[in-house]
């Protein structure tokens, strides 16, 4: 769960970094007790996924999407922009695409064993929605039809829930497909798979909870602290640990990553770390 308090502060302080702004809360005039998830769009829409529904904040307005202007349910757990919008899922097998003036949703067409889709990505380059649910089972969405990714079939990988997707760019061209038990990096052009775990790598915790992704580089998010896997270079990766050990952090359990300008910012229960 990510708390709401944390990206409000993260905003402000990317809209004010260079006036070196005291930290504001900003007040969207509704009750939330989470963020579940974040994203910001090409327009510089800023898109939050609640568990009351999706707010969306841009230039100095919000917009709250509820039951009663296109939600089935309040419980919105993954986004990702899209041509025009952005795509959300929710609890009970939701999905759905807003234009930012109108949502409007359905079920997950896939008879399957999970409780929501929990991570939701949008491949402009490779023109692929990717699904990340609950219980790990994913899919990938293209002119097609939804086709079942069956890593545990193909490479005998076990994901947990599924937390986050994101894609590489650069050197590399990985999907990170962020989960509570371990990291997998997909490569579509192959077909191959890399898995990152507390036995494969450094990673402090195999119990990954957010992801940001910068060129290369991976940003992930865990509660024993933040993992940077640098694949510029790749097969040769460099790694670094971020926790309260070496960096004034509130908290090593990090809900939320985002990438701006060179600077990280970490969303904590504690609070909010920009390095």
């Amino acid at each position: 769960m990510r708390y709401l308090i944390n990206f409000f502060l993260l905003f402000t302080v990317i809209a004010n970094y260079n006036a070196k702004a005291q930290f504001q809360i900003l007040n969207p005039g509704i009750t939330i007790h989470a963020v579940q998830n974040l994203k910001v769009s090409n327009n510089q829409h800023i898109i939050f996924a609640t568990d009351n529904g999706i707010l969306i904040y841009y230039a100095g307005s919000w917009t709250h999407f509820d039951l009663s202007n296109g939600l089935s349910t309040l419980d919105i757990k993954g986004i990702s922009p899209n041509s025009g919008g952005f795509l959300y899922s929710g609890a009970g097998k939701k999905i759905g695409y807003c234009n930012y003036l109108t949502a409007t949703d359905s079920i997950f067409p896939v008879s399957a064993t999970f409780s929501y889709i929990n991570a939701i990505y949008y491949s402009t380059a490779d023109n692929l929605i990717f699904f990340g649910s609950d219980n790990g089972d994913t899919w990938a969405q293209n002119a097609t039809g939804i086709h079942h990714l069956a890593f545990d079939s193909t490479f005998g990988i076990t994901l947990g829930s599924v937390s986050d997707i994101n894609q590489m760019s650069g050197t590399v061209n990985f999907y990170v497909f962020s989960t509570t038990n371990q990291i997998m990096l997909y490569q579509l052009s192959s077909g191959s798979a890399v898995l990152i775990n507390s036995a494969t790598s450094p990673l402090p915790s195999n119990n990954v909870i957010s992801n940001a992704v910068s060129g290369s580089i991976s940003y992930d998010g865990t509660d024993k602290g933040m993992y940077i896997a640098n694949f510029t270079a790749f097969p040769t990766v460099t790694t670094s640990i971020i926790n309260k050990t070496n960096t004034p952090i509130p908290s090593d359990t990090i809900k939320a990553v985002a990438i701006k300008g060179g600077n990280i910012f970490i969303g904590t229960p504690m609070g909010l770390a920009v390095r």
